[in-house]
């Protein structure tokens, strides 16, 4: 294979191949700055704490991690700001969880998304989106699309993003009619028993949206020094491992023209 062709498709492997669901430019979500999450739970609170680990997070060093122990316990980390948000706008919706080995229950973290499905400015339609349960294993972080995923749709049914705007091409993102609500939540646990011997984390939060912008979330157990630099994210790594491969190809071409031309005049 010629250089420049080895250079085309180790280039297009470095971009496709960026660890999924995360944005150049990660937040740190910290006990100390929240960065706009709500964060609080719904009937009894469950055992929760910002955490190292476990294992190697998808970003940073650490993760926020649940623990349910009792029937009706629930814990809801949730944002506002998408109030009114066309769907057609929304471009990115994922996020990484991890389930502990010794979790006796591997259900998973949910994601809500509530909608006015018709446009016409009052709340009618919930979204949910649960990780397929034949994919998800224990002792290792996942990675999950929900923007591709298929839903439960609260009206009854399933589908995916894609098919429910074919179907309701005016739903726009609205919780309850009112905008401070949290439109998008992610939860662990339940108003049952359902989730009773849950141990498990969530990280790597994205949500891109036209008009808003594209965001990754950090749990962390400690914010980062004041001015201190992002921890780079594998997008940044293999960006830097990109320009780093093109530069020596660029000196591999310049070596040979430089033969090249030194032949001729011999």
């Amino acid at each position: 294979m010629c250089l420049r062709r080895f250079v085309f498709v180790l280039s297009i492997c470095l971009v496709l191949g960026l660890a999924p669901g995360l944005s150049a430019q990660p937040v740190v979500v910290s006990p100390s700055d929240l960065a706009d999450w709500l964060i609080g739970p719904f009937g009894t609170a469950p055992a929760v704490d910002f955490v190292d680990g476990p294992a190697t997070p998808p970003l940073g060093a650490g993760s926020y991690e649940t623990e349910i122990q009792v029937a009706a316990s629930k814990i809801i980390l949730g944002r506002n700001g998408y109030h009114d948000l066309p769907l057609t706008d929304l471009t990115a919706l994922s996020y990484w969880t991890y389930i502990d080995p010794t979790a006796t229950n591997v259900n998973n973290w949910y994601l809500n998304l509530y909608l006015d499905a018709d446009g016409d400015g009052a709340y009618e339609t919930r979204l949910d989106y649960v990780p397929p349960p034949a994919q998800v294993m224990q002792g290792g972080w996942q990675f999950w699309d929900a923007f591709a995923g298929v839903w439960l749709v609260s009206t009854g049914g399933s589908s995916t993003l894609a098919d429910f705007l074919t179907a309701n091409p005016n739903a726009r993102i609205n919780a309850f009619d009112n905008p401070l609500a949290l439109a998008l939540r992610w939860n662990m646990g339940d108003t049952a028993a359902s989730y009773v011997g849950f141990v498990g984390n969530l990280d790597g939060v994205r949500i891109a949206a036209n008009g808003v912008g594209d965001t990754t979330w950090d749990f962390e157990r400690v914010a980062p020094p004041s001015g201190a630099p992002e921890i780079p994210t594998l997008s940044s790594l293999a960006l830097a491992l990109l320009v780093l491969v093109l530069g020596l190809a660029g000196l591999v071409g310049l070596r040979r023209r430089t033969h090249r031309g030194a032949g001729r005049s011999a």
